[in-house]
């Protein structure tokens, strides 16, 4: 099968869900307001991408990247995203409820070093396994501990 490449591309408001979209390259298109949901986008790259108020219900992103991706208002709920890597993804307004970003067999994990959570709907969502770092922000009252999450310690830069 082959790779579907939509780097730079402009598709907001468009309609994909239900397609099989695994392994394309998002990167740094913009995708606001689209509609995913229930595709299926394992291993596809969101990096830079813009998503905000995009709707990835209950889509099958295993392995995606959302490397410094704007998911401003967008909705994972119910999405499989069991070893995506969101680091430095801007996360404000996001509805993750019921997501599940536990780890996998393959030894992959979830990395959440510095997202910001604080106002996302987390509510049911699967934390085990995902890594955070002391830049991570949580909701009031959420103990990542409890959630059996593996926090990564940041290491100073001496020049």
């Amino acid at each position: 099968m082959q790779k579907v490449d939509f780097s730079d591309a402009d598709l907001s408001f468009q309609n994909f869900a239900g397609e099989c979209l695994s392994g394309a390259s998002f990167d740094d298109a913009n995708l606001e307001g689209v509609d995913l949901s229930g595709a299926e986008l394992e291993g596809a790259d969101f990096s830079g991408a813009n998503l905000t108020n995009a709707n990835l219900s209950g889509a099958d992103l295993y392995a995606s990247r959302f490397l410094g991706a704007r998911l401003h208002g967008a909705k994972f709920n119910g999405a499989l995203m069991r070893g995506a890597y969101l680091g430095y993804a801007e996360l404000d307004g996001t509805d993750l409820s019921n997501a599940d970003l536990s780890s996998d067999n393959m030894g992959h994990r979830s990395n959440l070093e510095r997202v910001d959570l604080s106002n996302s709907i987390i509510d049911g969502t699967n934390f085990t396994g995902a890594i955070y770092d002391d830049r991570t922000k949580f909701p009031a009252g959420f103990d990542p501990e409890e959630h059996k999450m593996i926090h990564i310690r940041l290491v100073p830069t001496t020049y």
